[in-house]
């Protein structure tokens, strides 16, 4: 299993989405309770449903059932978000890639705690990344190149999520050599490419990468 794909149930542009999925391809897919509503818009067919399915329109539902898409049901007053849920259903299948769309949206409880669940899968070796209509976002603890060229959007922000970290940054408008930063600090937000890639080396921590676009 190389890329999979998960509909999670917040902010999503259609449109834009549409025009990124053309670019890639996933071999399964997996819709979070309201995320199988973003699939059926896009023309897609999720490999599994799942969630409490408190938030799905019945319609969608029994369209999909009606496809032959497997559901399964969880009882709403359980210990993890649909989200989770299926992000650990993605990990069982050992991918080498989970793309997240409509992770992000209104309710920044809920997305402060996808990322940090994103980050967990990083424990477990699985590249992960969430993908809004503004934002490419993952986490690196180990050197990583951005390629200008391939980039999402114009600007670069690495936030320190583990207490410190040591950077070094070339080919980007702030260069760092050996610099450590604090959580909390803002050093290094909105950075842009200027050489043909970014190189960047992460020591001692996390950080969590943002691909930008105003």
């Amino acid at each position: 299993m190389n890329n999979v794909l998960i509909f999670s149930g917040g902010s999503f542009d259609v449109k834009r989405m549409s025009a990124r999925l053309k670019e890639k391809k996933y071999d399964y897919i997996i819709a979070a309770d309201s995320g199988a509503e973003y699939a059926a818009s896009l023309g897609l067919k999720p490999d599994i449903i799942l969630g409490d399915l408190d938030s799905v329109s019945a319609e969608t539902l029994e369209y999909f059932k009606k496809e032959g898409c497997p559901v399964k049901k969880f009882r709403p007053e359980k210990d993890e978000t649909d989200f989770d849920i299926a992000l650990k259903e993605a990990i069982s299948l050992k991918p080498e890639m989970i793309t997240v769309l409509g992770a992000t949206g209104t309710r920044l409880d809920h997305t402060l705690t996808t990322f940090f669940c994103i980050m967990r899968v990083l424990e477990d070796g699985v590249d992960c990344e969430i993908i809004d209509p503004n934002n490419r976002i993952y986490f690196r603890n180990s050197d990583f190149v951005i390629s200008k060229e391939e980039q999402y959007g114009n600007f670069v922000s690495l936030v320190p999520v583990t207490e410190s970290v040591t950077l070094t940054i070339k080919g980007m408008k702030y260069p760092l050599e050996n610099k450590k930063v604090f959580r909390g600090e803002s050093l290094c937000q909105s950075n842009e490419i200027v050489d043909e890639k970014a190189e960047i080396s992460v020591k001692d921590g996390t950080v969590a990468v943002f691909e930008s676009m105003d």
